[in-house]
């Protein structure tokens, strides 16, 4: 079973990944009110390596009884096995990426960005075209800009596209995730053109939300505006 997850958590509205760090009671919530178990999981799908989608990650796989697969981009991997630090959290990106949260947050994050370290081995590194035989089928687009081998997932049989942060939703409109939490926004931007491509019904974002109302026409538009 693909890892789908819906929940909200303090400030943060997610979907895909493993979220922030302590979240696996809400995660396991969320299951249950689809009527699924979170120990049914076999393999999770990263988008990319910040802490807000890999958070819980080490959480659930040891939650969970049997051994769970973990696929990331090979740009992501030693990020997420611990062998790098957080690309948005070394000592020179750290204050930036701070600063996109309210005052009161910083200090303890700054002071507790160590536990956003889950070193977790990545079972199977994907890349650009790859198809994942999973849930009727998926296939891996690589989306980089926001973080070098981010990934975004279209799910073929919905026409459903996983962005993890390559877009995000605001008022009701398709944008880039922040220049403050993007590593090469002018890769970002080429990176939707990509996504154009795609016949898209639905696109989850992980920031946002679900938008299903002329997905095709919003991604163009995006794309040509940047």
């Amino acid at each position: 079973m693909w890892l789908t997850l819906y929940y909200e958590r303090a400030h943060f509205r997610n979907k895909g990944d493993t979220g922030t760090p302590n979240q696996l009671q809400c995660i396991q919530d969320e299951f249950e009110k689809i009527g699924l178990s979170l120990k049914e999981i076999t393999k999770i799908i990263i988008t990319h390596q910040d802490f807000d989608h890999i958070g819980s990650l080490r959480d659930v796989i040891n939650y969970v009884p049997h051994p769970v697969e973990i696929y990331a981009h090979k740009k992501e991997q030693p990020y997420i096995e611990g062998d790098k630090t957080l690309m948005k959290l070394t000592p020179e990106r750290l204050p930036q990426f701070l600063s996109m949260f309210p005052e009161k947050f910083r200090k303890s994050m700054a002071q507790s960005r160590q536990q956003f370290n889950v070193s977790v081995p990545v079972n199977e590194t994907i890349e650009e075209g790859d198809e994942l035989s999973y849930c009727g089928g998926i296939t891996i687009i690589e989306t980089p800009g926001h973080t070098p081998g981010h990934i975004s997932l279209y799910h073929q049989p919905s026409k459903t596209l996983v962005t993890g942060d390559a877009v995000c939703i605001i008022d009701g409109q398709l944008q880039l995730a922040a220049s403050e939490t993007t590593i090469d926004m002018d890769e970002a931007k080429s990176s939707i053109e990509k996504l154009t491509h795609y016949d898209i019904e639905t696109i989850i974002c992980y920031h946002g939300g679900v938008m299903n109302k002329n997905v095709n026409e919003q991604l163009a538009l995006l794309a040509s505006n940047e």
